[in-house]
């Protein structure tokens, strides 16, 4: 990280941890094991989840399981997973090859906010680091959208221009597994091994990466089911 960011100068006390709304409690039933939730679910998932509630400041956070489950499948996989997998078919016709020419204005403003998360981390300001990087997933996922490779892409005459927008793409998925890997470092690494990046890290986010080859795409991380949500339910309930 940076020398140039502040380090914090107090000690943050946070404050209790609900489940479904109810303060955990073992002789009311209303509490979960960890080995419970690993048996279903990826511990990324609940990384996330909390580190999206927790500030610097002493507050409660609930756990609420349905809600958890919207915001993993929103964040995770509708929002941020979603780039890749939407750019990373048109690249097939450069051999799976990030091509040379980028948006270069675009992923420097992606990697000038990158620095902006970095220093709510070192606020332990985690739940403002997650609105960031969401909103910059946003952003990639609006940079796609306005430039539609699906259409361009039936035109052999755009074809360096496809290349061009998913490179891109990519570069914007990059920065943000970057951002991500303090709180999903299991997930941030497996992207890393997709990316063929597995020694990537915030020191490297001024580089854009180019002419690079990564793996074929394959589902990085899955949606979370009703049915795990509907266990772990049953599990908080009967202990």
């Amino acid at each position: 990280m940076q020398q140039n960011l502040k380090k914090p100068s107090n000690v943050f006390v946070h404050g209790f941890l609900t489940l479904n709304g109810n303060k955990m409690s073992k002789s009311k039933g209303n509490f979960l094991l960890a080995d419970q939730y690993s048996a279903e679910l990826d511990s990324d998932f609940l990384r996330y989840y909390l580190a999206s509630k927790l500030t610097n400041k002493i507050d409660d956070i609930d756990f609420d399981l349905k809600d958890f489950q919207k915001k993993v499948n929103t964040d995770l996989v509708g929002k941020f997973i979603n780039i890749a997998s939407r750019v990373q078919k048109f690249l097939k016709t450069n051999k799976n090859k990030l091509g040379s020419d980028l948006e270069e204005d675009l992923i420097d403003e992606f990697k000038e906010e990158a620095k902006m998360i970095f220093q709510d981390y070192v606020n332990l300001d985690y739940s403002n680091a997650c609105k960031r990087i969401m909103k910059l997933a946003d952003s990639a996922n609006q940079y796609i959208d306005r430039n539609q490779p699906w259409v361009l892409a039936k035109e052999k005459i755009n074809e360096k221009e496809v290349i061009k927008i998913s490179s891109t793409g990519m570069n914007l998925f990059r920065i943000l597994n970057i951002c991500l890997e303090p709180i999903i470092p299991e997930t941030a690494f497996k992207i890393k091994q997709y990316l063929n990046l597995t020694d990537d890290s915030f020191e490297h986010i001024t580089i854009s990466v180019k002419n690079h080859e990564i793996q074929s795409f394959k589902p990085l991380i899955e949606r979370i089911e009703n049915e795990k949500i509907d266990n772990l339910i049953e599990a908080s309930k009967s202990g």
